[in-house]
């Protein structure tokens, strides 16, 4: 949904942003990007500020560490390369209720089934790989390091 996709983007630019300022910047742009492409503006400053509101008491709120004393859950993970014509997730869950769950649960002592999909390779992915140039003895892990003094 929208509400999804405005909420979405806006935790993402947050992150990025080490400057409020340069965040809110962002957002506006965002939110006129939309508004120039027919969204309309009531609606988008409702769904804005729902978005802003639920960034702000997540930021306010985060959730607590992982108990490293918590038992560790069991997990079987089924993987593969998405395609649109192979079987739904919903279908692989079923299959696998029918048939495994019961098996894994009492032999393996499986107790969450996850079905995990990645993106396929595409002939853009191998013909454009996106790398940045770093000049020999100028790499960004050696400023971050600070063997090369900053300009």
């Amino acid at each position: 949904t929208m509400k999804g996709v405005i909420f979405g983007l806006l935790r993402t630019y947050y992150h990025q942003n080490s400057k409020y300022s340069d965040f809110v910047k962002i957002s506006r742009l965002f939110f006129k990007r939309l508004v120039s492409q027919g969204w309309d503006q009531a609606v988008l400053k409702n769904l804005f500020k729902t978005a802003f509101n639920k960034l702000n008491h997540q930021l306010e709120n985060p959730p607590p560490p992982p108990d490293p004393n918590a038992p560790r859950i069991n997990q079987l993970f089924f993987h593969q390369t998405f395609h649109p014509n192979d079987m739904s997730r919903k279908e692989i869950r079923r299959i696998y209720s029918e048939t495994l769950e019961e098996v894994m649960r009492n032999r393996a002592n499986i107790e969450k089934f996850t079905i995990a999909y990645s993106k396929p390779t595409t002939i853009g992915s191998k013909i454009a790989k996106a790398e940045i140039f770093q000049p020999d003895g100028k790499e960004v892990s050696k400023y971050i390091a600070g063997e090369v003094p900053n300009p």
